[in-house]
C-alpha cells in the first residue's frame, strides 16, 4: 500500500531476484477477484540489467527466454 506500482515492481524484482532494470513500462493493468477480496495486477516490462538470481524463499528459479521461445 502507499507505494507506487513501478516502484513495487523494481523493489519486488530487487528483493526476490536481485535484478535491476531500465526502461520500464506499463503492459497491463487489470482487476479480478481472488478468494472473495477484489485484486488489482499491474504488468511491467523492462531490459533486465543483470542475471536475475532467485532468492530461495519466494522464488525457487529463475530463468531468462527469447521472446520467440518462451515456455
Amino acid at each position: 500500500r502507499d507505494e507506487a506500482p513501478e516502484a513495487a515492481a523494481r523493489r519486488e524484482l530487487r528483493e526476490e531476484a536481485s535484478g535491476e532494470l531500465d526502461g520500464l513500462h506499463l503492459v497491463a493493468q487489470f482487476e479480478e477477484d481472488v478468494s472473495g477480496a477484489r485484486s488489482a495486477t499491474w504488468v511491467f516490462a523492462g531490459n533486465l540489467l543483470s542475471k536475475p538470481v532467485a532468492d530461495g524463499r519466494e522464488v525457487i528459479e529463475a530463468r531468462l527466454f527469447p521472446l520467440h521461445s518462451l515456455p
